[in-house]
């Protein structure tokens, strides 16, 4: 059962803070160690088992005394691009890789073929991409 649960656990905290934070291992881990003692204590149900794992993994971000650093500048309002070079392409290069790396799956795959690799999509990324601009005129029009 540990090992049926465990890619779920791991998607758990994927969702909750991101596929490239480095909190993700940590919530991983405290999500099994939590499964792995219910299991112990005889759950064996699958919805009340990820449950709580979730509500473990929030906790441990509940109580995370992380504080992120300002960026280090003189000015009131920093430009949040001085770190990028001066090239033609490298700024849009990174505005475009900023937005893809907010989103997952379908949609991400996708970005990343029309921006950068110029690969033909299959049918789920095309379907994830029409959404997603779907979406995007919507709140246009907003």
């Amino acid at each position: 059962m540990l090992k049926q649960l465990s890619p779920k656990v791991r998607r758990q905290a994927v969702r909750l803070v991101g596929r490239r934070s480095p909190m993700v291992e940590d919530l991983y881990q405290e999500g099994r160690i939590k499964l792995w003692l219910l299991l112990k204590q005889g759950q064996t149900d699958p919805a009340y088992l990820l449950k709580s794992t979730r509500n473990t993994m929030l906790n441990t971000l509940r109580h995370q005394s992380y504080e992120p650093r300002p960026f280090a500048h003189d000015d009131e309002d920093p430009d949040p691009w001085l770190f990028v070079s001066a090239d033609d392409h490298s700024i849009p290069d990174t505005r475009a890789r900023c937005v893809i790396d907010q989103h997952d799956g379908n949609l991400r795959s996708a970005l990343v073929k029309v921006c950068f690799t110029g690969e033909p999509m299959d049918g789920a990324e095309r379907v994830a991409l029409c959404r997603y601009r779907k979406q995007q005129q919507e709140q246009e029009w907003l």
